[in-house]
């Protein structure tokens, strides 16, 4: 019968089983690749900052309009207020 593991035991590394040759460098990444992650990484970037601009265009015009309906309406609203002294009077 096996003993049961140890709690207290490192724990053991799982070793690869590639082969490895001597002499043969290899980079993790081919260069290509790591020349095609930056395009697209500027290119996310780039699309990102448009719809961050494109957003706070669309709230400035959404503010721009909400100022005016509630200039509009105050200014409707003082008009009313001064032909109803006028009947009053």
């Amino acid at each position: 019968m096996e003993a049961p593991p140890d709690a207290s035991a490192p724990p053991v590394e799982k070793k690869s089983t590639l082969i490895e040759f001597p002499g043969v460098t290899r980079n993790s990444v081919p260069e290509w690749r790591k020349e095609l992650s930056e395009r697209v990484r500027v290119a996310q970037e780039k699309r990102a900052r448009d719809a961050a601009r494109e957003a706070a265009e669309a709230e400035r015009q959404r503010l721009e309009a909400a100022t005016r309906v509630v200039a509009a309406g105050a200014d409707a609203g003082h008009e009313s207020t001064g032909r109803c002294r006028a009947q009053t009077n």
